[in-house]
């Protein structure tokens, strides 16, 4: 069970947002309310929403006052960001183009996709470790029947003598 990294209430659904992932792999999860207001804070277009957003976060930290400097830190970045996006925008200087993600960015870069050479590598090291898993597999059974057979050989030894 997981608790919001920001306001600290048990997260009850199964993929809960990150907000950030630890030094040693340890997820920074939030809950769904929280996550809304950094959604708010990271992509409205008004500027009094943002800063409603911003003051519901800011006085949930201070509220439930985490001690986990990697969420603070990470939560007054996003917050420093909003607030110059907030003055860009009231300013009307915010480029919102900016903001939307154009299906060339949201695909995957062709370096990154599996060639036919990747697979077939993958495939063939499936196949080694196959053969090897048989080999192994017949050894351990090979000791497992010689160490069977002496316990045997040493009980009737013992038993018949």
């Amino acid at each position: 069970m997981e608790f919001c990294s920001i306001c600290r209430k048990k997260i009850e659904e199964e993929n809960a947002p990150l907000l950030v992932m630890g030094g040693f792999g340890t997820p920074r999860y939030v809950c769904e309310e929280c996550d809304a207001d950094l959604g708010e804070i990271t992509s409205s277009h008004d500027t009094a929403s943002i800063s409603a957003a911003m003051a519901r976060l800011g006085e949930k930290i201070k509220l439930c006052d985490p001690e986990d400097k990697l969420t603070l830190k990470t939560v007054r970045e996003i917050m420093q960001s909003a607030r110059e996006r907030s003055e860009l925008i009231e300013r009307g200087e915010y480029d919102f183009s900016a903001d939307e993600i154009s299906e060339e960015d949201a695909e995957v870069p062709a370096e990154l996709l599996e060639t036919e050479e990747d697979r077939a590598a993958a495939e063939a090291e499936e196949k080694g470790a196959a053969k090897f898993d048989k080999i192994t597999n017949v050894i351990c059974l090979a000791i497992l029947a010689a160490v069977i057979g002496f316990c045997a050989y040493l009980f009737f030894k013992s038993y018949f003598i």
